[in-house]
């Protein structure tokens, strides 16, 4: 693994459609995706390699070794791992390492793993819904600007009233998004000229037709009646391309897989986190010596 490679973080509450945007990007079924329930409990890694494994870790020490497709289709893990490492053969990997973080608000154990998979991120993409913001949702942007972590939101538009990325309803609640996180100071690091972008993963996980690799055939028909439904409220039959279009993910994949800079001052704060632990902790110890003292 090249650790000089930058971190880039997928955040967000969980079935935001995390685990998709990560299929999406990399264009092959490498993350397991669920129907109502967190599937990621555990920070899994995606790094580039020529030999396709999975390997869950201890620190720096290899747990166990598996095949990808074994992977896939159980949600076992091996005791007291902290980590799982997805090697593939996919070019956006030789760039930067795909971090699938677990999801927020799911369960208090899950909320405590997920915030800390923030920690040696050089950035993150946070996965929002069309559904609005919420709470938690501001809370986690709100971390990542604390911790000095530049990140981008990216609009899943999961609302079947709103599903079209492009619509009316969408470009209003991206605008009015974006306009408060400016007035807080906070706002995301834009993607060409877009600081929020909406797109729809169901879509263009469709029109790529690497869902049909799908483990679960319930999850093959989910996406095949959603769209079906969707084209009985429509006039003519499009193809492929129409979702492949109008999901505006491509944006988004060529973005994110150019060998460009950003303009982003990218570096791991890691250390950042640990020297304020060590500082707060310093600080408490030295409060507590002058509250016994002035109790003498």
């Amino acid at each position: 693994m090249n650790e000089n490679k930058l971190n880039i973080g997928i955040v967000g509450c969980y079935q935001n459609g995390k685990s998709t945007f990560v299929n999406c990007l990399l264009d092959d079924v490498v993350a397991r995706t669920g129907q109502g329930i967190s599937t990621t409990s555990i920070n899994t890694r995606y790094v580039y390699g020529d030999v396709q494994k999975v390997e869950y870790c201890s620190g720096s020490n290899i747990v166990k070794s598996t095949r990808l497709c074994n992977f896939l289709s159980t949600s076992e893990y091996p005791e007291n791992i902290d980590e799982i490492v997805v090697t593939l053969w996919k070019p956006l990997l030789k760039n930067v390492n795909i971090i699938d973080t677990p999801g927020f608000n799911a369960n208090d154990t899950d909320d405590a793993m997920a915030l800390n998979s923030l920690n040696g991120l050089d950035a993150a993409i946070v996965i929002l819904t069309n559904k609005g913001i919420s709470i938690p949702e501001k809370n986690i942007i709100l971390e990542l600007f604390r911790r000095g972590i530049p990140y981008f939101i990216i609009i899943n538009c999961t609302d079947k009233n709103s599903w079209n990325p492009n619509s009316k309803s969408n470009m209003i609640k991206m605008k009015n998004l974006n306009a408060e996180l400016k007035c807080r100071g906070i706002s995301p690091w834009s993607i060409d000229d877009d600081e929020i972008i909406s797109t729809n993963l169901c879509w263009f996980w469709y029109a790529s037709e690497q869902y049909l690799n799908e483990d679960s055939k319930d999850k093959i028909c989910q996406i095949e009646t959603d769209i079906k439904s969707y084209l009985d409220n429509m006039s003519g039959d499009p193809e492929s391309d129409y979702f492949l279009e109008r999901s505006n993910f491509l944006k988004i994949r060529n973005f994110f897989s150019a060998d460009k800079d950003w303009g982003i001052p990218f570096k791991n704060v890691s250390w950042k986190i640990a020297f304020k632990k060590k500082l707060f902790e310093w600080n408490t110890k030295m409060n507590n010596i002058a509250i016994k003292f002035k109790s003498l």
